[in-house]
């Protein structure tokens, strides 16, 4: 009688061993996201966001992209590691929300920066002088920086071109006709915009024009960069 009284003590205790921690087991470990630092990037080429930093017994990663907080995700990525290719320059948000094995949840949101940058090629004659091309930009735009580059005219074909810029229809805020030209076979004339001028009409527009006429074709390249991180 004794040792069926001390085995059924010995069950009991070990019974409720087995609970002391109470409900330890059931509670969800906690999952924190991690996307790392901001991440700046360039119009048409891929950009990897990471959350590998993220801890947790985590089973699912998403990334949500939009413009603003007030803005509906444009795309939503899954995985770990995540490509996207953006085709507007722009600031955007990204944020990454990781779900735990028991639907535990942590988010976190950085912001992505992605410039534009592209060279542009054209050609003005007798007969077209000029050529424009129009850009758009976004209340967060940090720098805009053109260059315009062109062989010299020759004895034979003598001309020189001019960049100007316009926000309206009336007069250029700003032109390389100013500028002292190169020496040498190719000339290279630079323009750094003012942001506040732009802003005020959300654009700017390129006209590349001849001043002295040329008796042939001529070509020229403009490299544009609109930077929404900073040049």
């Amino acid at each position: 009688m004794v040792l069926l009284l001390i085995l059924l003590t010995y069950t009991a205790g070990c019974l409720e061993d087995e609970g002391d921690d109470g409900n330890g087991d059931d509670e969800p470990k906690e999952v924190l996201a991690n996307a790392g630092t901001n991440v700046v990037g360039v119009v048409g080429e891929p950009v990897t966001f990471n959350a590998s930093a993220s801890s947790g017994p985590i089973v699912r990663y998403t990334w949500g992209i939009s413009v603003d907080a007030a803005s509906p995700n444009i795309t939503v990525l899954e995985g770990v590691e995540a490509d996207h290719t953006f085709v507007e320059a722009g600031k955007y948000l990204v944020t990454l929300t990781v779900v735990g094995d028991k639907d535990q949840n942590s988010s976190i949101t950085i912001h992505t920066f992605i410039d534009l940058i592209k060279s542009i090629s054209g050609t003005v004659s007798l007969s077209e002088r000029n050529e424009t091309y129009e850009y758009t930009i976004a209340d967060n735009v940090q720098a805009v920086r053109l260059t315009l580059t062109y062989a010299r005219g020759t004895l034979l074909n003598p001309y020189t071109l001019d960049m100007e810029v316009y926000t309206d229809e009336t007069q250029p805020i700003v032109t390389t006709a100013t500028q002292v030209p190169d020496q040498g076979d190719t000339q290279v004339e630079e323009l750094d915009l003012s942001v506040p001028a732009l802003l005020d009409y959300g654009g700017f527009r390129i006209v590349v024009h001849w001043t002295t006429a040329p008796t042939s074709e001529v070509s020229f390249e403009i490299d544009v960069e609109i930077m929404y991180s900073g040049i």
